[in-house]
């Protein structure tokens, strides 16, 4: 094998390449260094160096000999580095634009290296093989490959704090060829970038009982959580005819999410506890050879139904008894808009008949501001009655963006938002006894 001579040479003894393919020939070093600072992403780079007070240590610099300068050189390969370098070390050389940023950066390294290593080549046409080998791209494998997005991810996972954006994605598929919900060719035929799109979305992954937005955790049985997945990836390997494509946005992927609701193959077996996946082995609590564990009480987030025993009413009025009886009938986590609505008119219509009842005028007073005249009436009637009790309905009454609000509804019907059946069981949970207490006040 073919050896190079490496040597580790001054800074000062290396010059920037003024016929380097990242610009025009340039003549002067100023106009160079102007020139990559402008298009060559040189102030990230120096920030990094600075930072780590090295360069790559995979890397070296490729350098020939001054054609005119004796005992020194001329960067080959490895133009930014050189500049960066040359930067932290004497920042008046950077443009008057530049040379604060670079003083700073100088500033804060405790020591400025002062030579790199390099590769030294007889000319410029003896480097040049070697420049187009790392630039030019793959050339069917001989030159530099990029990593794919799923390489990206899987390098990522290793990481302290990973941060990949596509890294509950590959994790998905790969728990999903693992475990035999797609084969080898369907794994390999997934775009990652579109499976992130979905995965990204918090009602999709609510609904699928994925726990994070970066980690394959789930708080549903496992079982019903393959079956839910594998249709997700296979759906998505037909595109736009499965109903999961890269043109989607959020609102069609909640509604992908609420149609395998409606088919019944999301899953409806909910546990409080999130359970990691083993993306790599595609093993789980249940694939480990240990007895099942006692299983947590469904999380209340995850019912179906809004209204539960032993909550009960009289109700006398039919239009506030037929809101009634068609919330406590309605799915909530399949038609959440739908159940939001009848919650909200459920508070106003209880609200107002209350009102005038108690002879408390309504007209234009929005009805989270009623909702506070309500709790001020209660307090009047009942001096013993606990402000606590009432303190749910007074949150109501001062959040203008709470669920008793105008503008929460019309966000609701005109699509500015899409509620979750998460968020209205817990607005039911929080005002369930102070929507009692009204309700037995009716006559």
């Amino acid at each position: 094998m073919k050896e190079f001579k490496t040597r580790k040479l001054r800074l000062q003894d290396i010059y920037l390449d003024n016929e380097n393919a990242r610009h025009e020939p340039i003549d002067s070093e100023p106009e160079i260094i102007a020139e990559l600072l402008s298009k060559g992403k040189v102030k990230a780079l120096a920030a990094h160096i600075a930072k780590t007070e090295a360069t790559s240590p995979l890397d070296r610099v490729g350098v020939f000999p001054h054609p005119i300068v004796k005992s020194a050189f001329v960067a080959g390969e490895g133009n930014r580095r050189l500049c960066a370098l040359k930067l932290l070390n004497d920042p008046d050389k950077a443009p008057d634009s530049h040379r604060a940023y670079f003083r700073s950066l100088s500033n804060s390294m405790s020591a400025k290296p002062k030579e790199i290593e390099a590769v030294i080549f007889d000319d410029r046409a003896a480097v040049r093989p070697w420049i187009e080998l790392r630039h030019e791209g793959p050339q069917n494998g001989v030159g530099t490959v990029s990593w794919d997005p799923r390489a990206k991810a899987r390098h990522n996972r290793g990481a302290a704090k990973p941060t990949n954006p596509n890294l509950l994605a590959v994790s998905v598929a790969e728990y999903a060829h693992k475990r035999g919900l797609i084969t080898k060719s369907e794994h390999d035929g997934l775009n990652v970038t579109t499976l992130t799109r979905y995965l990204s979305n918090p009602t999709f992954r609510n609904v699928f009982g994925l726990a994070s937005p970066k980690e394959l955790s789930i708080v549903v049985d496992q079982a019903e959580f393959d079956s839910a997945i594998g249709r997700f990836l296979k759906d998505s390997l037909k595109g736009e005819d499965g109903g999961v494509n890269s043109r989607s946005n959020a609102t069609q992927r909640t509604k992908y999410a609420r149609r395998l609701q409606k088919e019944k193959v999301a899953p409806t077996t909910f546990f409080e506890d999130p359970v990691p996946l083993d993306p790599a082995t595609g093993s789980g609590p249940q694939s480990r050879g240990k007895a099942p564990g006692r299983r947590n009480s469904s999380n209340p987030d995850h019912r179906r139904h809004v209204i539960q025993p032993p909550f009960a009413a009289k109700i006398t009025n039919k239009v506030l008894a037929r809101i009634y009886f068609e919330l406590r009938e309605v799915d909530c986590q399949s038609h959440p808009l739908a159940a939001a609505c009848l919650l909200r008119a459920m508070i106003e219509v209880l609200i107002k008949l209350f009102c005038k009842q108690e002879g408390i005028g309504t007209n234009g007073i929005k009805v989270n501001v009623l909702c506070g005249k309500v709790c001020d009436k209660l307090l009047a009637d009942d001096p013993t009655l606990r402000k606590q009790r009432l303190k749910p309905m007074r949150i109501m009454a001062n959040d203008e963006h709470g669920l008793a609000s105008h503008d929460t509804l019309s966000s609701f019907i005109h699509g500015g938002s899409i509620p979750d059946g998460r968020y209205i069981n817990r607005t039911w949970d929080s005002i369930e006894d102070c929507i009692g207490l009204i309700l037995s006040k009716l006559k």
